[in-house]
């Protein structure tokens, strides 16, 4: 406990620096906080929440805040009466209804998302997908986001072309039925000591209940690919 403490007092004195909240597992106790003291810079377009719930991406309007204003966003659930900032896809458990296939890959890539995958704990992960599936979809809605992704070199936030991922060997997501829910399984870039292109490629294997259960069934790292001179990268102050 003591450590945990520690590493969550140094994280307010370098906030300004952090891509990312949650890591510390005191960070999942704070208090709720009322939905308008949550300033909203983007609601998630997504199906699979229950209807008195949205996701929000935002910030806390009682913090004082800095540059860039990204290392301040976070990811919020926010009902009628509160918001709680969201770190994990655990936390989302009951609060949502995964009915289609769709459903379950949106649910799952809130982690990998070139929008949303900061606001989870690391090592970072982003999903690798062919450019031709890039689409506003991906950014959950954020029209803005997308355009500007969209205009950067293969590579970024786990973009490519068909022709290089199918030299890589890697497939496209897929998502199949299972028992109370759906299987997914994907390629994914991680990273392994924050966003500064130290990475691996690894596919893994998820399990999302109808009810947003979650478990990762497997990830395969036996074989790390040759990227074929392709790096992967993020953006600093995204």
């Amino acid at each position: 406990m003591q450590n945990c403490q520690t590493v969550l007092v140094m994280s307010l004195i370098i906030v300004a620096r952090l891509l990312t909240a949650g890591s510390c597992p005191l960070a999942s106790q704070q208090a709720a906080l009322k939905p308008a003291s949550i300033i909203v810079q983007h609601e998630l377009d997504v199906k699979f929440l229950k209807s008195d719930s949205h996701l929000v991406i935002g910030r806390n309007r009682e913090l004082v805040v800095g540059d860039p204003i990204s290392a301040y966003l976070h990811l919020f659930l926010v009902s009628e009466n509160q918001g709680l900032q969201v770190h994990s896809l655990s936390e989302l458990r009951g609060k949502v209804t995964i009915r289609t296939k769709e459903d379950a890959l949106a649910f799952v890539r809130l982690a990998s998302s070139a929008t949303t995958y900061r606001f989870f704990g690391g090592p970072f992960r982003l999903e690798i997908l062919p450019r031709e599936q890039f689409n506003v979809n991906v950014t959950y809605g954020d029209g803005e986001a997308y355009e500007l992704l969209r205009k950067l070199p293969n590579g970024y936030y786990g973009i490519a072309s068909t022709a290089e991922l199918v030299a890589l060997g890697l497939k496209s997501a897929t998502v199949r039925k299972s028992a109370n829910g759906f299987v997914i399984e994907r390629p994914v870039v991680v990273f392994s000591s924050g966003p500064d292109g130290k990475s691996q490629v690894i596919d893994v294997t998820e399990w999302v209940g109808h009810d947003g259960t979650y478990r990762e069934m497997g990830a395969s790292t036996e074989n790390i690919r040759n990227m074929n001179g392709i790096r992967w990268l993020v953006l600093a102050d995204r």
